[in-house]
């Protein structure tokens, strides 16, 4: 099986990318949209991601960046290059984002509500850079989707990479002591890299490592169990037991914290 049948294997099996083909995950941005950076970037995590992403930006005034988000990258690199066309068909958090760009008065940004797939090419200019920051997870035909955004750039292509190859080490733990199935969840970065290889898309990797952290009730940390694992009632009961002793307490608050892999991938045009 060749990388990409692999990856699309990977995605008939991802949770994730059936809540993509769900509502597009419309019914968990809702949700969290207005707290997503608190939720996804928690002690300073996006600084330490813009710090490396900042220097392969040098000689860049125009980027298309997909899947903005709220604007976690957006937001700071508006105020960096001349041009942004920011590509994010959540309803939710193309709201948030709008309002997030209109609070800070920064007009240098245009807002497609539209999924990358489905963005006709000829409608938009190509961009100095495009910007794929943590949504690779969304594409099943990942060559198309690769191939379009080099088409799109310039000059060059930024990927951004955070996470582990499969679940969080908490979550592992959990899988282990309760003989869980562990499921899916966003495509490995060495699956990715053996994609691009596939491809022959000339490629440089920047390498790190960031401390994530995880803060949820035990509410919210058994509803994403629920969601993962399906556990049954019994299961549900000792999972509490399981957080007491895995977690520091804060209050009500769980916390867990992991050293977790990192990586700027930049894909380089070809003549």
């Amino acid at each position: 099986m060749n990388p990409i049948q692999t990856w699309k294997s990977f995605q008939d099996r991802s949770l994730y990318y059936q809540a993509v083909q769900k509502d597009g995950e419309e019914s968990c941005w809702q949700e969290i949209a207005e707290d997503y950076d608190q939720i996804a970037y928690p002690d300073r995590q996006q600084e330490a991601l813009l710090a490396r992403l900042l220097p392969r930006l040098e000689g860049i005034s125009t980027a298309i960046e997909i899947g903005a988000g709220p604007g976690t990258l957006t937001l700071p690199l508006a105020k960096r290059l001349g041009k942004i066309t920011a590509i994010e068909p959540s309803p939710a958090m193309a709201g948030v984002l709008a309002d997030n760009l209109a609070q800070r008065g920064l007009e240098n940004v245009t807002l497609l509500r539209q999924r990358w797939e489905e963005l006709d090419a000829d409608a938009i200019p190509c961009a100095d850079a495009v910007i794929a920051g943590g949504c690779l997870y969304v594409f099943y035909e990942i060559d198309t989707s690769l191939r379009k955004m080099l088409a799109m750039a310039c000059s060059k292509v930024l990927l951004t990479h955070i996470g582990p190859e499969g679940l969080p080490k908490i979550e592992q733990r959990l899988a282990d002591c309760f003989s869980l199935a562990k499921p899916n969840l966003f495509p490995p970065l060495s699956l990715l890299l053996e994609v691009l290889v596939h491809l022959c898309i000339p490629t440089e990797i920047t390498l790190f490592f960031l401390i994530v952290s995880r803060r949820r009730t035990a509410d919210q940390w058994l509803q994403r169990w629920q969601s993962l694992f399906h556990l049954t009632l019994q299961q549900r009961l000792l999972a509490l037991g399981f957080l007491e002793r895995e977690c520091r307490k804060e209050g009500e608050i769980y916390c867990t914290e992991e050293t977790v892999p990192a990586a700027i991938i930049e894909l380089r045009k070809t003549p």
